[in-house]
C-alpha cells in the first residue's frame, strides 16, 4: 500500500508544503504503528527459525520478545534523561551519531525509535541522516526487517529509511567504532554462559563490548535482567559504569503481578509467573562524572498495565549511596534521601552477638512483610542477643514499615539474606524514635498470636508472625529527619 498518493497536494489549492509534509509524517507515524505492531506479533516465530525449531533452541538462545508499549516506554526514558525533548535536538541526535542494535529481531525497538524521532518533529527528510546498523546473528530476522523497511518506504513513496543490515555476531561485530558518536540500544539476548567465562550471563557480554569496543561511546540504551542491579556477578560491570563517568539511568521491574515481557516461553502452557523475566531498562550516558538515578522495582496488574507504560519511570538520585555495592531501587524519594545520609548513629548488626542467649528468628523470603518465626527450621536466619532490650529493638526495626522500605529498595524483591537485615543502618532520629516506641514492641511480641499465619508447605505447617499492622510505624518520620535534601 502506498499512502502517498492520497496524501498529494490538491493541484487546485495554494502550494503549503508545510501541510503537506506534515501529513507525510503522520502517514509514516501510521505505518510505524501497524509494523510495529504485526512485528511483535510476528517476533516469536522468528527465533524458532532454526534447524530443530524448538523450545529448548528458543530458550537456549535467550530470546524475549519487546512488547511494543514496552518499546514505547524504552525510548520515553532515553529521550527524557538525555533532556532531548524538541525538534531541534532531537534532529542533532540524528545527524550527529551512529545507532547500533546489537540483536534486532523484528525491529520493534527500531520502528519505535523511529516513531519517537517523528513525535518530537525530527522532519522526514533528515531521516535519510540517520546511521543506523541493525545487526542481528539470525538471518531470518534480519530478512524480516528488511521487508518491513521496504514496506514502509514503499507505502510513502520514497526510502526516508534505509538502515545497514548486518547479519554478524555482535560478539565479534566491528561496527562500533565510528567517526560519529555511537550510541547502542537493544533487548540483548539473556543467557546462561559456560563454566569459566567472564560474564555469568550473555547480556554482560553485550554490554561489556560496548564499554570496552564502541568508540566514542555516547550512550548505551538495554533492557537486560535486573540482576544488573545487585548481583555480585556483575559488580564489575557496574564499576566500570562509575569509573568510567556514565551518567546511569536505571528504571526496574518485577514479574509479579504483571511482567515486562508478556510471555517468559513463547510456545508454553505454563503461566508460572517464574518462567518470566525480571528486568532493569539502564539508559548509559557519557557525562562529565558519574551519576546514578534508579527507579523503585515497580510492580503494577494487569488492569494498570497501558496507564503505567505510558508514561515515564520516576528516577531518584541515589549517586552518594554507599553501604552496598548495587545500584539500588529506592522505594521513595524519602528512603533515597536516607540511604544516602552519611551519620548514622549504628547498623542492625551492632545489636546482636552470636554468643547471646536471647534468639530471634527471621524468615528468609519476603513479599509484602518480612516473617518472625517462630523456631528455627529450614528457611529462617537466626539472630542472637546478649540482653532483652536488644532483641526488642532488633524486632521491633525488622518488623516496621520503614525495614520493609528498605529491603525493597536494597534486596532482590525475593529473599531476605543475613546482610539485608544486618546492614540496616539507623540514624540518631530514627534511634530516638525506636527508644520511644519500645513499650509498644514488647506488648506486640507478647500478643505475637495474634499475628500468627500458618501456611503449608511440602506437608509440613510452617507458622510465621505478621507483624506488619501492629508494628510502630516509622515511615512517616523519615522525611522529618534530620538529612539534608539531594
Amino acid at each position: 500500500m502506498n499512502i502517498a498518493a492520497p496524501l498529494q497536494k490538491d493541484k487546485k489549492q495554494p502550494a503549503n508544503v508545510f501541510s503537506y509534509e506534515g501529513a507525510v509524517a503522520d502517514g509514516a507515524k501510521m505505518i510505524l504503528d501497524r509494523v510495529m505492531h504485526q512485528a511483535e506479533k510476528d517476533e516469536r516465530d522468528l527465533a524458532y527459525y532454526t534447524p530443530c525449531k524448538s523450545e529448548q533452541a528458543r530458550k537456549l538462545s535467550g530470546s524475549y520478545y519487546t512488547p511494543v508499549d514496552v518499546a514505547r516506554f524504552f525510548w520515553n526514558q532515553f529521550f527524557d534523561a538525555s533532556n532531548i525533548s524538541g525538534p531541534e535536538q532531537a534532529t542533532a541526535l540524528v545527524r550527529n551519531h551512529r545507532f547500533i542494535e546489537p540483536s534486532c529481531g523484528s525491529g520493534v525497538l527500531v520502528f519505535a525509535l523511529l516513531r519517537k524521532l517523528l513525535d518530537l518533529g525530527v522532519p522526514l527528510e533528515a531521516m535519510h541522516d540517520l546511521d543506523l546498523h541493525l545487526v542481528d546473528i539470525n538471518a531470518a530476522s534480519l530478512d524480516y526487517a528488511k521487508r518491513q523497511f521496504s514496506v514502509i518506504n514503499s507505502a510513502l513513496g520514497a526510502d526516508y529509511f534505509t538502515p545497514y543490515f548486518e547479519h554478524k555476531d555482535f560478539l565479534t561485530y566491528q561496527g562500533e567504532k565510528s567517526s560519529r558518536p555511537v550510541c547502542l540500544f537493544g533487548n540483548p539476548p539473556f543467557v546462561s554462559n559456560p563454566k569459566g567465562a567472564k560474564w555469568k550471563n550473555s547480556y554482560a557480554d553485550f554490554l561489556d563490548r560496548c564499554l570496552e569496543i564502541a568508540a566514542p561511546l555516547a550512550a548505551m540504551h538495554f533492557i537486560v535482567p535486573l540482576s544488573i542491579a545487585f548481583s555480585r556477578d556483575y559488580a564489575a560491570l557496574r564499576n566500570k559504569l562509575r569509573s568510567r563517568r556514565f551518567a546511569v539511568y536505571a528504571s526496574h521491574f518485577d514479574n509479579i503481578p504483571d511482567t515486562l515481557f508478556k510471555s517468559g516461553k513463547p510456545q508454553s502452557d505454563n503461566t508460572n509467573k517464574a518462567n518470566s523475566q525480571r528486568c532493569t531498562i539502564v539508559s548509559a550516558l557519557a557525562n562529565t562524572e558519574h551519576r546514578l538515578y534508579s527507579s523503585p522495582l515497580y510492580r503494577w496488574s494487569t488492569s494498570e498495565r497501558a496507564g503505567f507504560l505510558a508514561g515515564s519511570p520516576e528516577l531518584y538520585d541515589v549517586t552518594e549511596y554507599r553501604i552496598t555495592d548495587q545500584f539500588i531501587r529506592p522505594s521513595s524519594g524519602a528512603m533515597a534521601r536516607y540511604l544516602q545520609h552519611q551519620q548514622f548513629a549504628y547498623h542492625l548488626g551492632d545489636l546482636a552477638d552470636n554468643r547471646g542467649s536471647h534468639a530471634l528468628y527471621i524468615g528468609s523470603v519476603a513479599r509484602n512483610y518480612v516473617s518472625v518465626r517462630g523456631q528455627a527450621g529450614s528457611g529462617v536466619h537466626i539472630f542472637r542477643f546478649n540482653d532483652r532490650e536488644s532483641f526488642y529493638r532488633f524486632l521491633g526495626i525488622v518488623a516496621s514499615d520503614v525495614f520493609l522500605e528498605y529491603w525493597r529498595s536494597i534486596g532482590d524483591g525475593f529473599h531476605v539474606t543475613r546482610s539485608n537485615i544486618l546492614d540496616f543502618p539507623l540514624s540518631a532520629d530514627l534511634v530516638t524514635l525506636v527508644d520511644v516506641s519500645m513499650p509498644r514492641i514488647r506488648s506486640m511480641w507478647a500478643r505475637r498470636q495474634s499475628c500468627e499465619k500458618t501456611k503449608l508447605n511440602s506437608g509440613t505447617i510452617v507458622r510465621s508472625y505478621d507483624f506488619s499492622a501492629a508494628a510502630p510505624s516509622y515511615s512517616p518520620a523519615l522525611t522529618r529527619l534530620n538529612i539534608e535534601p539531594l
